[in-house]
C-alpha cells in the first residue's frame, strides 16, 4: 500500500519535477524586433449614399444619379478601374414603434449604395473631396492610410528581427561563457516563456493618420507616417 501510493505521488508531482531538472539543456528565450517609418501612398475614401422615403422612385433615382455622379467624377480624375469598388443597391424597409397605438409605423424605404475609392496621392484625394457633389444623402470617410509595398516590407523586416534576436543571445551566451548551439522554438507570437527584449532596438516616434470622419467641408487631412513592425520570438539552445 505505502509503495502504491509513494509512486502516485510521484505521477503528480513529475511536472514540476521535470520543469526543475538541473540536468536538462540550458536555454536563452530572445525576443527580436525590427521597425521600419515609410509613408503613406494609397489614401482610401467610402462613399455611403443614403435616403429613405415613401417615395419609391423618386428616391432610387436620386441615389443612382449621385452614384453617377461620384463615378463620372473619379474618371475625370483618372482613377483606374481597380481603384474604384461599387457596392449593390439596398433596399429595406424603415420603421418606428408607436406608443400610443403600439403598432410599428412604416417610414419607408431606406435606400443605400456605398462606394470605394482609393487614391495615391493626398493632393488627389484632397480635389476629388472638393468637387464631390454634397446633400443630405451623401456622407465620406476616409479609411486607414496605407503603403503599397507592405509585404514586401514585413518579409525584410522578418529577417532582420531574426538577425537581431540572434544578435542578442549571443551578447548573453558569452557573457556566461556559453554558446548558442541550436534553436528549440521559434515564432512571431510570445509563447509562455519570459524573454529578454534584444538591446539594439530603435523606437521610431512618429503617427499614424487614419479613420478621418469628412463631416464638413474644408477639413484638413494629413499624410503622416506608418510604423511597419515585426517581431520574433526564438529560444535557443546553450553549450559551453
Amino acid at each position: 500500500m505505502k509503495n502504491t501510493l509513494l509512486a502516485l505521488l510521484l505521477l503528480l508531482y513529475a511536472p514540476s519535477v521535470l520543469a526543475q531538472d538541473v540536468s536538462s539543456p540550458p536555454f536563452i528565450a530572445v525576443h527580436g524586433e525590427a521597425k521600419l517609418e515609410v509613408v503613406p501612398d494609397i489614401f482610401p475614401l467610402t462613399v455611403t449614399l443614403q435616403e429613405t422615403s415613401l417615395e419609391a422612385t423618386q428616391t432610387q433615382a436620386r441615389i443612382e444619379g449621385l452614384a453617377k455622379e461620384f463615378l463620372d467624377l473619379a474618371n475625370a480624375q483618372g482613377v483606374q478601374d481597380a481603384d474604384m469598388q461599387v457596392g449593390n443597391l439596398d433596399i429595406s424597409p424603415e420603421t418606428d414603434y408607436d406608443e400610443r397605438t403600439q403598432r410599428q409605423v412604416f417610414l419607408g424605404n431606406t435606400y443605400k449604395r456605398e462606394l470605394t475609392f482609393r487614391f495615391h496621392t493626398l493632393d488627389a484625394l484632397r480635389q476629388f473631396i472638393s468637387k464631390a457633389p454634397v446633400g443630405r444623402q451623401v456622407r465620406m470617410s476616409t479609411g486607414n492610410f496605407e503603403y503599397s509595398d507592405k509585404a514586401a516590407e514585413q518579409k525584410k523586416l522578418l529577417s532582420a528581427a531574426i538577425a537581431d534576436a540572434r544578435t542578442t543571445a549571443d551578447e548573453m551566451a558569452r557573457g556566461i561563457g556559453m554558446r548558442i548551439v541550436g534553436v528549440q522554438t521559434i515564432s512571431n507570437q510570445a509563447l509562455n516563456i519570459r524573454y529578454s527584449n534584444s538591446s539594439n532596438a530603435t523606437m521610431l516616434g512618429a503617427v499614424t493618420v487614419a479613420g478621418t470622419a469628412l463631416l464638413a467641408p474644408g477639413i484638413v487631412l494629413m499624410r503622416g507616417t506608418i510604423i511597419l513592425k515585426q517581431d520574433v520570438y526564438i529560444v535557443y539552445l546553450l553549450d559551453k
